[in-house]
């Protein structure tokens, strides 16, 4: 059992459009030092790339934290957010074998999954999805880089809307620091929400969806076939 996000996107996606996420995630990703969650490049060494073709940063592998072997196979609690300081003691308890978290926090290494983000993915990439969608997924294991990686997957969703679907093993509250984040650097972000039937959505669709729903479904009153009693 291991956390992370997914998505589904194009095999190529807009120049233009990916020429935007990239500056966005540039500017966030600045950001992420200020909230305990530094990026590394891929494998958690070097430095993080945003470049016109791809996005692809890990965690730091040498990171500064202390080692702390009560972390294993760690899940988010349903409230659980932030990043955890290194006063603080962010296992809450162990559920079926995976160590329960209050906040993103690491064993003593900050990587894991390398997350790629690619502008054209190649030509041998397999299709997941029926609509011809190609499919990513990034396991975090509630690291601080999680905190990254729902960032740049929010900037994505709000560039390429419906070309691309976000689903994540995590609920909206996991997503919550992701999307003040945004909104505090690059003015965009808690309009979304991460719902676990319908993935990263506006919020205003998915009210907007729930009322046409419960109006198709809800039964006429009594007494009115086809004309209205007055």
């Amino acid at each position: 059992m291991s956390y992370g996000h997914s998505w589904h996107r194009p095999r190529a996606l807009d120049a233009r459009l990916f020429q935007r996420v990239v500056q966005d995630a540039r500017v966030v990703a600045r950001a992420l030092r200020e909230h305990d969650a530094p990026l590394a490049g891929p494998g958690g060494k070097g430095e993080p790339v945003f470049d016109l073709q791809c996005i692809t940063f890990n965690g730091q592998r040498n990171c500064p934290h202390a080692v702390n072997p009560s972390i294993r196979q760690p899940w988010p609690d349903p409230d659980a957010s932030g990043v955890a300081h290194d006063d603080e003691d962010p296992v809450l308890g162990v559920w079926s074998g995976a160590t329960i978290l209050a906040s993103r926090a690491c064993e003593g290494r900050c990587d894991h999954d390398t997350f790629v983000l690619e502008r054209v993915l190649p030509e041998h990439a397999v299709s997941y999805r029926l609509d011809g969608l190609l499919s990513g997924y990034c396991r975090t294991n509630f690291k601080p880089y999680d905190l990254g990686v729902t960032c740049v997957l929010l900037v994505l969703k709000h560039h390429l809307g419906d070309e691309v679907k976000v689903h994540s093993e995590g609920l909206d509250a996991q997503w919550a620091d992701a999307e003040l984040l945004c909104f505090s650097r690059v003015g965009y972000g808690p309009e979304y929400e991460m719902s676990q039937r319908d993935g990263l959505t506006r919020r205003f669709d998915s009210v907007l969806d729930s009322i046409l729903n419960a109006q198709v479904t809800q039964p006429p009153p009594q007494g009115c076939e086809g004309e209205v009693e007055l």
